[in-house]
């Protein structure tokens, strides 16, 4: 015990006193935003949260990233050695005319491309001309286990029409032979067993899906219904955030945030079409930020004092096709031993 409140303590000195808050090298990865506009208004999301009254009226502008601030993005990420970028944040990427455009421009950049969507507006040619640019992968997150989760989750009753939508996703992959990688997201609601090993049959039998992915929701911060788990956790406050030195996010309009979290973008490090992305992580923002999450000061940041996520601890079971359909019984049943566990967001170090 002692070994370890002497690590923490050296920790604590060597980055918040010896290095002042500094990060010597950029996060290996990036998340921009091609549109805070959003199709839906999940009641897990902020758009759904602002809906219900759950959180204020969002202030940020709304808007969609210029090419020619995707191209000081590129050109940034280039300098830097950022070679992974994944286009999503607050709102549907799939809403952008130009996303073909971008991923094709990523993609001469050598900077591999991770796409996130709802998959409710994606359209046929649209998806083909995406996939001709090669992204590394796409995401879609659609809650199908049964309709009653999706409802919950989606907060609107397009269950139906989500299913068709990824025969169409899966179809395209197929035809187009794509080394694209194809994951479907989905919530697990507390469905029996029986409705698990149904969604897991039923979506594995169709080509082109090589992955899903299995979670939980997440609390986000500020919600006024949050639950006392969350309530008691954020109180804890020398957790240090794991998106201080590993995350960095673009807004569409080039402001550059710390936390993906920030769907207000009221802690802004700097502006992409001001300064170089190396000014920016060591901005005076930047480092005041970090010291206060390695002294164990969060607190003071109205961004991050009612948030779980230093001490929230995402749990996702990735299956592969190949991997589900050659399972025996017993593997089958110790998965979803796993996946009826997900009910309970696991909290690390919670006692």
């Amino acid at each position: 015990m002692s070994r370890l409140i002497l690590q923490k303590l050296e920790r604590r000195f060597v980055k918040a006193y010896l290095r002042w808050g500094k990060q010597k090298r950029p996060p290996i990865a990036v998340n921009v935003e091609p549109t805070n506009i959003c199709n839906l208004a999940c009641p897990i999301c902020p758009h759904g949260a602002v809906r219900a009254g759950l959180i204020p009226e969002f202030k940020r502008a709304r808007g969609y990233l210029e090419l020619t601030t995707f191209d000081k993005i590129l050109a940034e990420c280039r300098r830097s050695q950022i070679r992974s970028m994944s286009l999503y944040l607050h709102g549907e990427p799939f809403l952008h005319p130009d996303l073909p455009e971008m991923v094709n421009r990523a993609k001469e950049k050598h900077i591999f491309v991770n796409i996130f969507s709802n998959g409710l507006l994606i359209r046929a040619d649209q998806l083909e001309q995406v996939l001709r640019a090669q992204p590394k992968s796409l995401t879609v997150s659609m809650d199908l286990i049964s309709r009653e989760g999706y409802l919950r989750y989606k907060g609107s009753d397009h269950f139906a029409e989500a299913c068709e939508q990824l025969q169409m996703i899966t179809s395209v992959f197929t035809r187009m032979r794509t080394k694209t990688k194809l994951t479907l997201r989905t919530i697990y609601n507390g469905e029996p067993r029986e409705a698990i090993g149904d969604f897991l049959s039923r979506w594995f039998a169709v080509p082109g899906l090589e992955t899903i992915q299995l979670t939980h929701a997440f609390p986000w911060p500020r919600r006024t219904d949050a639950d006392m788990l969350a309530n008691r956790v954020a109180a804890d406050q020398q957790g240090e955030c794991p998106q201080v030195w590993n995350a960095l996010n673009i807004c569409w309009d080039g402001t550059v945030t710390p936390c993906s979290y920030d769907y207000e973008a009221e802690y802004p490090l700097g502006q992409i079409l001001e300064s170089s992305l190396e000014a920016i992580l060591n901005s005076r923002a930047a480092r005041h930020f970090r010291r206060m999450h390695v002294l164990g000061k969060r607190a003071q940041i109205p961004l991050c004092a009612q948030c779980i996520l230093p001490r929230f601890v995402f749990e996702i079971i990735t299956i592969a096709s190949t991997q589900y359909m050659t399972m025996n019984l017993d593997d089958q049943q110790k998965l979803l031993d796993q996946i009826t566990n997900l009910r309970f967001s696991p909290v690390k170090d919670f006692f």
